[in-house]
């Protein structure tokens, strides 16, 4: 198995590599009686950091390594082989940001798992910290948080498990914090949330079951909160959600179906019940919630109530609806994926209907924008008529844009909203998905054929968000994007992906948003692919 497919099963933060059928191009060479394969870098999982970006690219020198480029060609090179010379490591993944720096983990080829820390240039690039395995045992959204001028985060080592551990970027700065759960096992320390003058997370000690804890960034000043509640679930643990003013908001939840929203006042003794969020509203569905300024906006139905959007400061007298939906109400998405922020703004999904025999179809898709009061809580655009596929929408905000992909079951349309009615329009539609923004553009691929009907491909496509200012610029058989889900990142306002072409095989390319303005940057890998 090559490096580049062992490391796939590994992505955390960068672009998905799911498994879609390719339409590569299979036209004939250039030249009929040419038979040589070029050899590929096959440049993947992109990540931005300041105006550069780092990614995956493999050579027969170093294997598959982690490069960098500010999308020029002097620009462009390896920034550190992690397991020196041919050999590549088992995965390379990104794991916090703090201002222009970006902290990743490495999977060794032997199984150990380090941390590394890099500003974009070799000088920069360092391993600070190694652990037996990955964090937390496997790989899961990291826990981390930027306080008190030191990055807290956390981390597993097989002295104390997974516990808190804090780094100011060097060596000697970067090691574990607090010990909450001696042994092996650890306290499985996340959700980390600014708290006051403190940090919230919550953690099993292996004695009170998983709990709220605050810290001040010291071991002496971690403890856990004493929150005797009044109704407080039994068989529930606590989910730390956001920090509203003086107030730290969470769940009570049994992993899945039974959830309670609650609240903290800091200095408090006592813990308050706000919400009650039934199993009958948005069964199926984790809880999703988007904070805006100082309020968290979330879905609910009281019982014997329709289901509606309702916004809450951390206080029962804060906790009010903005908008209830009417029935026939499948869910509603304020998930990370299919909520999001613009501006002020507030956007989420709505789904109506029942789920159809297959489990995953509703009837209407609804977009939905919120200024956190009743008069601006208000339906933008009905994206799709039915049957739709729920779990294929999702809503990606650039900019002055947000931009939403959503899927029938046998095409996937492209749209793009500014917060109002009139600024919200279907872009494109058919065989699509979203690359991501560079620049003032958003760039997509869509899959056509050649005039003469033969070869398929992905087109690049490119908009800045209305109907007049979405662009060709590419057009099969000469497009660089053969897959969906293809790997790109923006770099020094341009957009840096992987592009294929004969000559070359896949390699790094750059748009600027024009077609003559996207082409072959960096041909990482020259030469002939070594038979397999």
């Amino acid at each position: 198995m090559s490096a580049r497919l062992r490391l796939a099963g590994f992505l955390l933060l960068g672009g998905l590599a799911w498994g879609l059928p390719a339409f590569a191009w299979n036209g004939a060479s250039p030249d009929p009686r040419v038979t040589r394969t070029p050899a590929s870098s096959s440049p993947d999982y992109f990540y931005p950091i300041g105006d550069k970006s780092l990614f995956l690219a493999s050579t027969p020198e170093s294997g598959y390594e982690l490069w960098v480029s500010d999308a020029t060609v002097t620009g462009t090179r390896l920034l550190v082989d992690a397991c020196p010379g041919p050999c590549s490591p088992q995965a390379i993944y990104p794991f916090a940001t703090w201002g222009d720096r970006l902290f990743f983990g490495v999977l060794t080829a032997t199984g150990r798992s380090e941390l590394w820390v890099t500003a974009g240039a070799a000088e920069s690039t360092r391993r600070i910290v190694e652990g037996p395995g990955p964090p937390g045992g496997g790989y899961s959204y990291p826990s981390w948080a930027v306080f008190g001028g030191r990055l807290i985060f956390s981390w597993r080592d097989s002295a104390g498990g997974n516990e808190l551990w804090s780094s100011d970027g060097t060596i000697a700065g970067t090691g574990r914090l607090v010990d909450l759960r001696p042994g092996p096992i650890g306290s499985g320390s996340r959700e980390l949330v600014r708290f006051g003058n403190r940090l919230a997370f919550t953690a099993n000690d292996g004695v009170h079951g998983r709990s709220i804890f605050i810290t001040d960034g010291t071991a002496a000043g971690t403890s856990r909160i004493a929150i005797p509640s009044a109704g407080a679930p039994a068989g529930r643990f606590p989910y730390v959600l956001s920090s509203l003013a003086d107030r730290l908001v969470f769940l009570y939840t049994d992993g899945f179906r039974r959830q309670e929203l609650w609240s903290l006042k800091r200095g408090a003794t006592a813990a308050e019940k706000l919400f009650d969020l039934p199993p009958s509203f948005d069964e199926g569905h984790s809880f999703g919630w988007i904070v805006r300024g100082g309020e968290l906006l979330f879905a609910g139905r009281p019982t014997g109530e329709e289901p509606g959007l309702w916004s809450t400061d951390g206080t029962k007298a804060g906790t009010r609806l903005l908008h209830a939906f009417g029935g026939n109400v499948r869910s509603l998405s304020l998930t990370p994926s299919g909520g999001a922020l613009l501006g002020n703004l507030a956007l989420f999904q709505l789904f109506r209907g029942g789920r159809s025999e297959l489990g995953n179809e509703v009837r209407k898709i609804e977009l939905w924008v919120s200024d956190g009061t009743s008069d601006g809580t208000r339906r933008l655009a009905d994206l799709c008529r039915g049957p739709c596929i729920e779990d294929n929408s999702w809503i990606w905000p650039a900019r002055e844009h947000a931009y939403v992909v959503l899927y029938d079951g046998a095409r996937r349309e492209i749209w793009a909203t500014d917060g109002t009615v009139a600024g919200t329009a279907e872009l494109a539609s058919g065989v699509l998905d979203l690359i991501g923004p560079a620049g003032p553009d958003f760039y997509f691929s869509l899959f056509s054929r050649d005039a003469s009907g033969g070869h398929p491909a992905l087109d690049l496509w490119a908009s800045d968000g209305t109907v007049e200012g979405t662009r060709q610029l590419t057009h099969a058989p000469h497009s660089p994007i053969t897959d969906f889900f293809w790997p790109a990142a923006e770099a020094g306002g341009k957009l840096l992906l992987a592009g294929y072409d004969e000559l070359h095989g896949v390699e790094l390319w750059v748009s600027d948003g024009t077609p003559l303005g996207t082409r072959l940057l960096v041909d990482i890998a020259p030469g002939e692919s070594e038979p397999e």
